[in-house]
């Protein structure tokens, strides 16, 4: 081959790629194209399917302007729209590459390049888009579209993957272009989601894009300009994201793309992509919208407006993850109502609920942020104003008893977190009555607390309550009515009813998966729910396939980096740990703190939690300085956000010391030991006080346990503990359980002590006290079985009309009283 041949075939190969490559700027299509549109007697409403309907053989628009022009690629008649425009301001190499779908609007398309090049600074006149209907010759995929219909194959068909996947990474800049605003067809189309996947995959720039009149009605929605409920819409639609549903034309192709994608990154990898990209993009319109607000203070009405959008505004943003960013607007919110109460002397008689709104809002700003102390006064505040103003059996009133009671709640504090539940519950069954769902949700909190304190069979009951009116208000197919079979399958976990628990879990789940479907946030707590059954059961390897699915669920519907996915996390962790992937557990748990930490911040109970079971596997694998260090990061979160008393307070100091007395810190150890000993002790002795035996009794045996791992079971401090655990077996009736917790700390002191030691003598009285009550009992029986006799020798004599017997006084009322009090059902709410 000559030198000049091989120059001429170099030639013809850059100026074929250039030409392939070629694309219409936008200044041209804004104005010739659009001009031409309207000169076929179209407008911009026409879809790019209505211009050029290449089922059709008569052209359209698109293929009518090179009808009769060469195309210069394969030298025939019939060419591509773009190759018949001339002139660098109207033609160009593309720049980048729309994702579009041909249903789209010409005047939807139009505007949102021209407001893309306004908003990036771009010349419009430079800007120029590769877009596939006027780059691609249509008469070429017109006959194959004809040639497939009927049976044959074309000689010259598109190579749509090649070219698609070619102009993707060439112009690497993608434009995907989302419309409608509340439901984007674009994640509908199977090769709108392949060109978004080859970018992934090519490491292009993907810019977002929706038509300014979708954006103009998405800020509507947000701004409470309309039902509001476009939103909601739009976040369903984007964490339902899933390639494999998407669509397509021809099926083969269809096929094809999910092909090449299980291939490489694969269906599920892909959808957390672009469901990722696709929050982020939300995230930027919501901010932007934030930014862009300028608040006006030219009159009371325009002011109210103000508020009421900085309110919504941070709705959003808190929904989305922006706690701070919601935080300012609720502020400002909050500063726009006192101001206004200032200027018009509050007359107005909403300014006291709007303030109070306010102030819940900033609450629950705060609550997520984990800072709980100012959450509550904040719930604290808005609950004065609206006592003040609707009273206390008013259902806003007991929406702010419900907040007062979950930051109570969160700091472990159950049993005002109880007291605040139930105000609530009386509030809503007095404003709305008991068959309403918001009672249905404080029958559901007051259950959960008491089951929290140990109370199940009460928890039980009101559980079984919600479920009731959800059954009977929202139906049987309801997500709440799922969230009650969830909350009594908790309540039977605790209990130890497997069996019954993962029948309410399975009940839960097949709601779910109907109304919500497979891949949906509460359908993924029903695999988690079930899991931690067979977790419980040691069946470890099914409970990590479980913790898995909800894992991919919570990481494709709500990001790699929401507290859920962190939750799911941790669950994985745990079970790997139990199977001994001490390296995979680790793994799973720094994650979770990864994430726990840029949502919530260091201070936050979840972000402890992650610390401690990191702690824990770097105990098991000995590297105890890196295990010290996460422990002391949870006690210090602990301890600030439950306090210095509470059970995991002690817990917390009892980790601290075990490491310490590893590393050979016993000094450091025997004092983290003696904080959590004391602060057990102090808590048993209270619950002990206030009646709840059960709750007393657990915390006992918890400090028993530590005592023994510290002392040994044969010490004197050891056989107190025994003590005190026979005193509430006694106190409960529980004759023989208290009998042999005093014998076992007689044994005990008999051997440490002098066996006229004045501790020795008490407990041989307690012992004697034990078995007195035990006699007394047995004696009340066996007078029960007697009356009963003799009352059925008397039923028997009066039919016979023999007079009665009579063996004895009976007993005193006030002995009967008590016998059979002890002895009654326990009542329930």
């Amino acid at each position: 081959m000559s030198m000049l041949s091989s120059m001429k075939e170099r030639w013809d190969a850059r100026k074929t790629a250039e030409l392939s490559r070629r694309a219409l700027s936008v200044q041209y299509l804004a104005t010739t194209f659009l001009q031409e549109v309207y000169a076929a007697g179209m407008n911009r409403d026409c879809s790019i399917y209505q211009l050029e309907n290449l089922e059709h053989d008569e052209a359209g628009i698109i293929r009518q302007k090179g009808a009769n022009v060469r195309c210069p690629l394969d030298g025939r008649e019939g060419a591509a729209y773009v190759h018949c425009v001339q002139g660098r301001d109207n033609v160009g190499v593309a720049t980048q590459i729309l994702s579009y779908s041909w249903s789209y609007t010409i005047g939807d398309i139009v505007d949102t390049l021209v407001e893309f090049c306004k908003s990036t600074g771009r010349d419009p006149k430079r800007t120029y888009v590769w877009i596939c209907c006027f780059c691609i010759n249509q008469h070429r995929v017109a006959k194959q579209k004809k040639s497939r219909r009927s049976g044959t194959i074309s000689p010259d068909a598109v190579d749509f993957f090649t070219v698609f996947g070619d102009k993707v990474t060439g112009t690497g800049h993608l434009l995907a272009m989302m419309a409608p605003w509340h439901n984007p067809v674009y994640l509908q189309r199977i090769w709108c989601i392949f060109e978004m996947h080859t970018a992934q995959q090519g490491n292009c720039k993907v810019s977002v894009l929706m038509p300014p009149r979708e954006k103009a009605a998405f800020e509507k929605d947000v701004l409470g300009e309309s039902t509001g409920d476009g939103f909601q819409t739009l976040m369903k639609a984007l964490s339902r994201t899933r390639v494999q549903k998407a669509k397509a034309t021809v099926e083969s192709d269809r096929q094809r793309i999910m092909d090449i994608v299980e291939n490489n990154q694969g269906c599920g990898a892909l959808n957390i992509q672009v469901n990722e990209l696709l929050r982020a993009w939300v995230l930027e319109i919501v901010s932007s919208l934030s930014n862009r607000k300028v608040l006006s203070w030219n009159g009371i009405e325009e002011s109210l407006e103000n508020a009421k959008a900085c309110n919504r505004i941070g709705l959003l943003l808190n929904k989305l993850g922006l706690h701070d960013a919601a935080l300012e607007k609720y502020r400002k919110a909050l500063q726009i109502h006192l101001t206004l109460r200032k200027k018009d002397g509050s007359t107005r008689s909403s300014s006291t609920l709007e303030v109070a709104t306010c102030c819940n809002n900033i609450g629950m700003a705060l609550y997520t942020k984990g800072n709980y102390e100012d959450a509550l006064a904040e719930f604290q505040s808005a609950a004065r104003m609206l006592e003040g103003k609707l009273g206390k059996k008013d259902a806003e009133t007991a929406t702010s008893y419900d907040h007062i009671g979950s930051v109570l709640e969160a700091k472990g504090n159950n049993r005002d977190a109880l007291m605040y539940y139930r105000k609530a519950l009386r509030a809503r069954e007095s404003a709305l009555g008991k068959q309403h769902r918001d009672t249905a949700a404080s029958y559901s909190n007051v259950g959960t607390v008491l089951s929290s304190l140990g109370q199940h069979d009460e928890a039980l009951s009101h559980h079984k309550t919600a479920l009731s009116i959800r059954r009977s208000v929202l139906g049987k197919r309801h997500p709440d009515t799922a969230t009650s079979y969830n909350n009594l399958g908790m309540v039977l976990r605790a209990t130890g009813d497997h069996k019954g628990a993962l029948e309410m879990y399975q009940k839960a789940l097949k709601i779910t998966e109907l109304v919500l479907g497979r891949e949906h946030q509460t359908t993924a707590t029903c695999y988690s729910n079930m899991a931690l059954i067979l977790h419980d059961k040691k069946d470890h390897a099914a409970a990590l396939v479980e913790f898995q699915k909800a894992l991919e669920i919570h990481e494709t519907v709500l990001g790699r980096e929401h507290p859920e996915t962190a939750i799911s996390l941790s669950y994985v962790g745990q079970v790997l740990e139990a199977l001994g992937d001490l390296d995979g557990s680790l793994d799973a748990f720094k994650k979770a703190l990864a994430i726990h930490e840029k949502v919530h911040g260091w201070k936050h109970t979840l972000t402890a939690a992650a610390y401690a079971d990191i702690g824990r596997i770097l105990v098991a694998r000995e590297e105890y300085e890196d295990a010290l260090d996460n422990y002391k990061k949870g006690l210090a979160v602990v301890k600030l956000n439950r306090g210095r008393r509470h059970p995991e307070t002690a817990l917390a100091h009892m980790s601290v010391g075990f490491v310490a007395n590893a590393l050979g810190n016993t000094d450091a150890a025997e004092a983290e030991y003696g904080y959590a000993m004391a602060i057990v002790e102090i808590r048993a002795e209270s619950l002990e006080a206030d009646g709840e035996c059960d709750a007393a009794l657990e915390r006992f045996r918890e400090l028993l346990e530590l005592k023994e791992s510290l002392v040994g079971a044969e010490h004197v401090d050891t056989a107190q503990l025994h003590d005190n655990l026979g005193r509430i077996l006694h106190a409960k009736g529980d004759h023989d359980a208290a009998l042999a917790e005093y014998q076992l700390a007689l044994k005990i002191r008999e051997m440490c002590l002098r066996s006229s030691h004045p501790s020795i003598l008490q407990n041989r009285k307690r012992i004697s006290s034990v078995l007195n009550s035990k006699q007394a009992v047995a004696d009340s029986s066996n007078d029960v079985d007697l009356k009963l006799k003799t009352s059925n020798e008397n039923d028997e004599s009066r039919k016979q009309g023999v007079a009665p017997s009579h063996p004895g006084p009976p007993r005193t009322a006030e002995h009967s009283s008590k016998r059979y009090h002890s002895h009654s059902p326990k009542r329930t709410r």
